[in-house]
């Protein structure tokens, strides 16, 4: 284990800092209107966004009313991991969307991201019709098992493509199940 580094967040130096654990602290200074304000180190750990992500939100120069949001792991990564080739995703390496500190992040493209979570059965392949590129709805995926007779000028291959708008190859995989399984 590492020891812990602080430093300054971006855009808000002598005001907050971010660790390298992941935890952030509100830095002991006064106000535009000489109102003291103590250090203390910000909850971040029961402050989640809906998707499970630690977030902290940070107070700017104008007070209150110019307020912001931010997710602590990509604050830690901003602060701490360099990015020469400008990724913009940071990927928790463990999948777990809580552990914030430095050795357990990387900068990633989102491709990379989505595979890393797929590797680790952290996500699981939109399947079918769940993919949102899906040509087929569920009821003609079924429709077309019904219809479907080999060698049918009618009911077969060729046909069936035409009248649903896909490639024979999409029909052929559909009626052997291995295209839209979940159906």
């Amino acid at each position: 284990m590492f020891m812990e580094i602080w430093k300054d967040i971006k855009g808000y130096e002598g005001k907050y800092q971010i660790s390298s654990y992941g935890r952030v602290k509100s830095l002991k200074r006064r106000t535009r209107t000489n109102y003291p304000v103590p250090e203390r180190f910000l909850n971040t750990t029961t402050r989640l966004t809906k998707d499970g992500y630690c977030r902290v939100t940070l107070i700017g120069e104008h007070g209150r009313g110019d307020a912001h949001d931010y997710r602590v792991h990509r604050l830690v990564a901003q602060a701490f991991i360099p990015n020469p080739e400008n990724k913009a995703t940071v990927n928790h390496i463990d999948g777990d969307k809580t552990n914030n500190h430095v050795e357990n992040l990387e900068w990633n493209t989102r491709e990379e991201n989505m595979q890393h979570a797929y590797k680790h059965h952290l996500k699981k392949p939109m399947q079918g019709a769940l993919n949102a590129n899906a040509k087929l709805t569920p009821e003609q995926v079924r429709q077309i098992r019904k219809e479907y007779i080999p060698q049918s000028t009618k009911y077969g291959t060729v046909a069936l493509a035409k009248k649903y708008g896909v490639t024979n190859r999409v029909i052929g995989l559909v009626v052997r199940h291995k295209a839209y399984r979940n159906v």
